[in-house]
């Protein structure tokens, strides 16, 4: 089947689809951040888009790419916020 959505041949962007997921787990798995989660899954739902040529089916797999974006994003900041060191009366002081 031939979709003329990506630049990339369906061979070649399974291969760098599958090197990206890699990535993100291993990065996961060192490191435990959880949008590298979901940015992994996000990266492993555009595939989705060989299945169907529907136009709903396009939408779907957007809404879905779009949310696991989003929330690797609120999953950023909330690490963020979360990691961010307190600033202390004394470390004012200095």
């Amino acid at each position: 089947m031939e979709n003329n959505i990506f630049p990339l041949p369906i061979k070649m962007h399974i291969i760098f689809v599958c090197i990206a997921v890699l990535l993100f787990i291993f990065r996961y798995v060192t490191v435990k951040r959880t949008y590298q989660l979901l940015m992994g899954a996000a990266v492993a739902a555009s595939l989705l888009l060989y299945i169907n040529t529907g136009r709903i089916w396009y939408y779907s797999v957007g809404v879905i790419e779009l949310i696991l974006i989003l929330g690797s994003l609120v999953s950023v900041i909330m690490d963020r916020k979360k990691n961010k060191p307190e600033k202390t009366d004394e470390a004012a002081e200095q």
